[in-house]
């Protein structure tokens, strides 16, 4: 395959245009810094490169950063443990996960508060109300109980309506069960600091989780929605129902910036049989040492 490659800089070039030889009218973008690649614009198609790249640009930098796990779990025993391993930014909570370890109503907020002593980052704890004001008086509620809460809130009409209404109070929301691109953009807009598109939900029906969150992380890449956010901060991908390894894997890949992951599978992702083989044989060779 051959390509016409066209920088800004020979030295130091940030942003090419690529161009497949054998057809000459699907350029690529490369953010050689960040090392992804993406289709150009429409404006970039309409031959002015160079402007059609200033246009995307412009007032959107390009995300820098790290990827980071967040723990989908309510159970306390193994948010400590994670902690401990020095790779947790944050936890993901849901009805589910703490009817799951027996919780009870009356203290909720206090369980919450337990895990926000724990971790230092978000700790995304769910309103189960379904009109906009009850979500907004439960998020008003859960941001109470400790700085590093974020309230989380289904994607539907009367979420996104809470949505803005918490994010213009300072609050900030992790939009959750979303599934589509029009979804997350509405999100966006709403006012979420957090998106979570569900991978293992989509491939519970037959259909390509992977794909759907690849569609909404590089659909919300391609604008800037600082000026929604509560502190005008990049909004912030988080693959959730991650049901493997490798959905993290590909997550990771696609630019997701957060996988939040059951604990048996933050597990998995430690292990591998050639590392157990290699260790096992690195033990066996320093008994030799020892008894040499």
């Amino acid at each position: 395959m051959f390509y016409h490659i066209s920088c800004k800089s020979q030295l130091a070039p940030s942003n090419c245009i690529i161009y497949h030889v054998d057809c000459p009218f699907i350029p690529y973008l490369m953010h050689m810094q960040a090392g992804a690649v993406r289709r150009a614009s429409p404006v970039e198609h309409a031959g002015n490169p160079a402007a059609g790249m200033q246009a995307r640009n412009a007032g959107n930098p390009i995300k820098g950063g790290a990827v980071k796990f967040f723990l989908d779990t309510a159970d306390l025993n193994e948010i400590e443990e994670a902690a401990s391993w020095g790779a947790l930014a944050g936890v993901t909570t849901n009805p589910t996960l703490y009817a799951r370890i027996g919780g009870k109503l009356d203290d909720f907020h206090n369980h919450i508060k337990r895990i926000c002593d724990i971790v230092d980052g978000p700790v995304s704890a769910e309103s189960v109300a379904m009109t906009r004001d009850e979500i907004v008086r439960d998020g008003r509620e859960l941001a109470a109980i400790a700085p590093n809460v974020v309230v989380k809130v289904p994607t539907m009409v009367e979420g996104l309506a809470a949505t803005r209404q918490l994010a213009d109070e300072g609050i900030p929301v992790n939009m959750t069960l979303c599934f589509t691109v029009p979804q997350a953009i509405l999100a966006a807009r709403a006012g979420a600091r957090y998106i979570s598109p569900f991978i293992g939900r989509f491939d519970d029906i037959s259909e390509d989780g992977l794909d759907q969150l690849n569609n909404v992380v590089q659909a919300i890449g391609n604008y800037d929605f600082t000026k929604s956010t509560v502190n005008g901060e990049q909004i912030e991908i988080i693959a959730a129902s991650v049901r493997s390894a490798n959905h993290v894997t590909q997550a990771a890949l696609m630019g997701a910036d957060i996988a939040t992951v059951p604990f048996g599978v933050l597990k998995k992702m430690v292990q591998h049989p050639l590392t157990d083989h290699g260790l096992d044989s690195f033990m066996k060779d320093w008994e030799k040492v020892q008894n040499a």
